[in-house]
């Protein structure tokens, strides 16, 4: 029975070899493997600051990171808490239009491409998130769609979003490439 034993461990540590599994080595390199150490918390602490939205007011600048190392630097100029909009659109029953300028300026090395529409939320003190509508409102200009800004090139838009008349909108999330970015800015829009 026990030579069944000692036959059965010794097949399967044959095995475990055979299939790659690891060799264990000597732990006695103290510097090393603090340096390792270090190393893997410097990298999980970048990852939690490019996790971590940068916040900011209206009039404030965020310059925000996306896909293929685009930079762009996003300005909420201004909102419009009840705007109307152009031509004969209206805000269903018990709702109304938010705006939100925004100026985008390519701040990176690459060309950016995007509909900023797709980039934005905005939130209300309930914490309940409201995405964009497509509507021309007046007092600015849309953004009408995709936007290419080549590097140094600026755009000025209005975004609109519908939200309940009692919403007190406080906060506008943007990330770029559609919202899909993990760089994310929080610009807060009430004083």
């Amino acid at each position: 029975m026990r030579a069944r034993f000692t036959l059965a461990v010794a097949l399967l540590a044959a095995a475990l070899t055979a299939c790659g599994a690891p060799t264990v080595t000597s732990t006695e390199d103290t510097e090393a493997s603090g340096t390792s150490a270090q190393a893997a918390s410097g990298d999980t602490q970048r990852k939690e600051q490019k996790k971590k939205p940068a916040e900011a007011t209206i009039g404030s600048v965020i310059t925000l990171r996306g896909f293929d190392d685009a930079k762009i630097a996003v300005k909420v100029s201004r909102v419009l808490p009840d705007a109307t909009a152009d031509g004969f659109f209206k805000p269903d029953a018990g709702k109304r239009y938010y705006g939100v300028e925004l100026v985008l300026k390519n701040v990176g090395d690459t060309a950016y491409e995007d509909s900023p529409s797709n980039c934005a939320l905005v939130i209300d003190s309930e914490g309940q998130q409201y995405s964009t509508t497509i509507v021309d409102l007046k007092g600015g200009a849309s953004f009408g769609g995709t936007v290419t800004l080549a590097p140094g090139d600026v755009r000025k838009g209005v975004i609109g979003f519908e939200v309940p008349k009692n919403a007190k909108i406080t906060r506008l999330q943007f990330a770029l490439n559609s919202g899909m970015a993990d760089h994310k800015g929080i610009w807060h829009l009430t004083k």
